[in-house]
């Protein structure tokens, strides 16, 4: 699996996903010059779609099974602060890339904003409120 990273000092953002590195290189050759220095690549070997994409303050991290992303869920404790938002959670079913080569279209992703409300749903209705949200993906 193949990551494009975007970073621009400020921001990060993944420009796409790529199962084949073919694939992944095509993408960056269609990328305007000004853009090409903002990105970067992360290999990941041994990861598999479906995943999930955990952004926390920044950052990103890659799981791939759902036992993963129940105990972060459960983990969490709740603050008092109302609009918290604990880690934005991406569903990565195949590949990803931008309508525009490099730039930030993440949220066309399907994604949900962890915060308060999400971990009380969470607590009356368990996994099912997450496949019923398209987050949890179902292994066969």
């Amino acid at each position: 699996m193949y990551i494009v990273n975007g970073s621009d000092g400020k921001y990060r953002w993944i420009s796409g996903i790529f199962n084949e590195e073919k694939d992944m290189l095509n993408y960056i050759d269609l990328m305007p010059e000004e853009i090409k220095k903002y990105q970067s690549i992360t290999e990941l070997k041994n990861i598999e779609y479906p995943f999930y994409i955990i952004e926390k303050e920044n950052e990103f991290t890659y799981i791939e099974k759902n036992d993963e992303l129940l105990k972060m869920i459960e983990e969490i404790e709740l603050s008092h602060e109302e609009n918290k938002v604990y880690f934005i959670i991406y569903t990565i079913q195949s590949d990803h890339s931008s309508n525009k080569p490099g730039t930030d279209y993440m949220g066309i992703i399907k994604h949900e904003h962890v915060t308060n409300d999400f971990i009380e749903w969470y607590r009356k209705k368990g996994e099912e409120f997450l496949i019923q949200n398209g987050l949890l993906v179902v292994l066969q």
